[in-house]
């Protein structure tokens, strides 16, 4: 089965290392998305959950910052939904093959040939905007436009939105912010040094 190999080093902790395998399941579930061809404009039942307060949590948990952390993991949840509903065919959870902290460091997810394809081509794709800079953080502030175009042509390439015309304006631009989120995230674990690169791996 194809697998794509995360190399790691450093400390992870475990939320990190959870975010981690998450945010790679995600793009796993975006990239069947990407294949799915949608007839007619898509709904918007699904924003209905994420506007609705929940009975007792602003009596109880009203800091703001609760508030928006609970609106983040609902964009999330919505994005994921809306995913799994147009591509349920396709979707496969991945698998974790392999974890491994002694140097070399890594992490083995197996899943469907192409899905995982596509994941390694968006992953590889974060690493080598600095994989030639001297001072990767100094590069990214230099070429801020250039990265976030970068970005966003790589987020748009793995769900194929330019192809899919009948998505609504609001869940693709939710859907992006998520890919970028996670791109984010990678990025930060490659600047920290904490991701060292990844492959694709046949097993």
């Amino acid at each position: 089965m194809p697998t794509v190999r995360i190399r790691i080093a450093g400390h992870w902790t475990a939320l990190e290392f959870a975010q981690l395998l998450s945010d790679v399941q995600f793009l796993a579930e975006v990239a069947a998305f990407s294949d799915v061809k949608l007839d007619g404009q898509t709904s918007m039942e699904l924003f209905t959950r994420r506007q609705q307060r929940r009975s007792g949590y602003y009596e109880f948990f009203g800091d703001v910052r609760d508030e928006l952390r609970d609106q983040l993991y609902m964009r999330r949840a919505d994005v994921q939904d809306f995913v799994r509903r147009y591509a349920i065919k396709n979707i496969e959870l991945l698998q974790l093959r392999r974890v491994q902290f002694a140097s070399p460091g890594l992490a083995d997810l197996a899943g469907i040939g192409k899905i995982v394809q596509e994941v390694r081509i968006f992953l590889t794709d974060i690493i080598d905007r600095f994989l030639h800079a001297k001072d990767r953080a100094i590069a990214r502030d230099l070429a801020a436009q250039e990265v976030l175009a970068s970005k966003l042509k790589n987020a748009e390439r793995l769900a194929k939105l330019m192809d899919k015309v009948a998505i609504n304006p609001e869940m693709r631009q939710m859907m992006l912010a998520e890919i970028l989120g996670v791109d984010q995230f990678i990025e930060g674990k490659i600047l920290d040094g904490k991701i060292t690169g990844f492959e694709e791996v046949k097993e």
